[in-house]
């Protein structure tokens, strides 16, 4: 079977599409999940308080149900497949670790499905798909794994390429740049000496942005000149990236109304 690897794309490291993650993660963090049993006349009855309490309260001894349900659902929005190990003593769960998994591979062998997982610290490790509480979000190509980020990775690109320009821009915007003319020839050295003694009387620690020359040097002024990044563009990047998480920049500046939030939770 072919190898699924969540490690081509990182849309963790966009500021945009990192605050879409958390929110649906911290949202989907609040659930409260309850066993239940289903009986013929449809009716059900809660079950198992053990189990209960280890969905409701504490996955496992490093991680509050809280923290363990954000840390599953994060890694399925990022990868779009989540793996949870699912540790038992004889046939009781007693403990559920999300994984952090950045390539799977999938083998079948005397009827059982195994995944051999390969961690982000680079380890591995072959266990048992019945072992394991499987997430997917694009379940469309392949068997058993969600769909790579392919699809919105020009849009981290973009969002990478915007963010950069505004840095470069900020950085810049104050850096005084020009051409020094001194009259007659010089050697190199020479050259190096006069701009090094420019720099140090005009340039270094000059916060007025003034520089003062005299008859024998002409100082011409380069005005630096940047693509230009206005708030439409980064609006529209962020909104498409948002949106592949189904949801919008309202949800995720708290700017919502009560039906909004209840159409989101649905």
């Amino acid at each position: 079977r072919p190898s699924i690897s969540t490690a081509s794309t990182d849309p963790w490291a966009s500021s945009d599409f990192r605050s879409g993650v958390d929110f649906v993660s911290r949202q989907s963090a609040k659930l409260l999940f309850t066993p239940v049993r289903t009986w013929s006349d449809g009716t059900t009855t809660q079950v198992d308080e053990p189990l209960r309490q280890l969905l409701q309260e504490r996955w496992n001894p490093l991680m509050s149900a809280y923290d363990a349900i954000y840390k599953a659902v994060s890694m399925l929005y990022v990868h779009n497949t989540s793996y949870s190990l699912i540790q038992r003593e004889g046939n009781r769960p007693v403990a559920i670790w999300p994984l952090n998994v950045s390539q799977a591979r999938f083998i079948e062998s005397e009827g059982r499905v195994w995944a051999a997982l390969r961690f982000a610290n680079g380890k591995s490790g072959v266990l048992r798909l019945d072992d394991l509480l499987v997430m997917r979000r694009h379940f469309h190509n392949a068997d058993l794994t969600g769909d790579s980020n392919s699809a919105i990775a020009a849009d981290l690109r973009m969002s990478q390429a915007l963010s950069r320009e505004v840095i470069n821009s900020c950085d810049n915007s104050g850096v005084i740049r020009g051409i020094v003319f001194y009259p007659g020839n010089a050697s190199i050295e020479k050259l190096d000496r006069l701009r090094e003694d420019f720099v140090k009387s005009n340039l270094a620690s000059n916060p007025s942005g003034l520089i003062v020359t005299d008859s024998s040097v002409d100082y011409k002024p380069l005005t630096p000149t940047f693509a230009s990044v206005n708030h439409e563009d980064l609006d529209a990047n962020r909104d498409r990236l948002l949106a592949s998480l189904g949801i919008n920049a309202d949800l995720v500046s708290g700017n919502f109304t009560a039906d909004q939030y209840s159409a989101f939770v649905e």
